[in-house]
């Protein structure tokens, strides 16, 4: 029972030293402008763009910036809108919630690669769902937009990255086992 409180104890420790590791490195302004502005904004604004056109939802970006405008052929159906898509939007808090606890916890460099790997790109593919559905909600209900966006969203992709290293842990416990 000690030893098994013991590995607890070193894997909360652990987590919490790699999640300050990655906030220290994440707040230097250099990694906020490369990451914000040039990386990974750009790439979920262009993908979520093309998403959007899929979905019917007329939209151009720009940048970080996304808008959207009513069809030619029916330019009464919807409001106008437009997001830019900021340091906080891109998803990177997620992904490092979830890469800190897949690093944290024992396991061999391989897996912890394929894992971290594999549940970011599933964290970014949520979050380009995300901003899909805010562009959905700013087009058609404006009033409640901040609120999805600050309260309910933002805490689905935490607790998305969350689900995603319950299912690392499975996988792995079953490949010790």
């Amino acid at each position: 029972m000690k030893a098994e409180s013991y590995n607890i104890k070193r894997l909360v420790l652990a987590y919490v030293l790699v999640m300050l590791s990655a906030y220290g490195v994440v707040q230097f302004k250099i990694i906020k402008e490369m990451s914000s502005s040039e990386l990974l904004a750009k790439l979920l604004t262009i993908q979520t763009t093309k998403v959007l056109n899929i979905l019917n939802l007329p939209a151009t970006c720009e940048g970080t910036q996304i808008t959207m405008s009513p069809p030619s052929d029916k330019p009464n159906t919807m409001n106008f809108f437009a997001m830019d898509i900021k340091f906080g939007c891109n998803g990177i808090e997620a992904m490092l919630i979830y890469a800190a606890a897949v690093a944290a916890f024992p396991a061999s460099w391989k897996r912890k690669l394929t894992g971290i790997f594999a549940g970011i790109i599933l964290i970014h593919v949520a979050n380009v769902g995300r901003i899909v559905a805010l562009a959905f909600i700013g087009v058609y209900y404006p009033k409640i937009f901040q609120y999805f966006h600050v309260y309910i969203l933002q805490g689905m992709m935490v607790a998305f990255a969350l689900v995603i290293f319950f299912v690392y842990l499975h996988l792995n416990a079953s490949k010790t086992a």
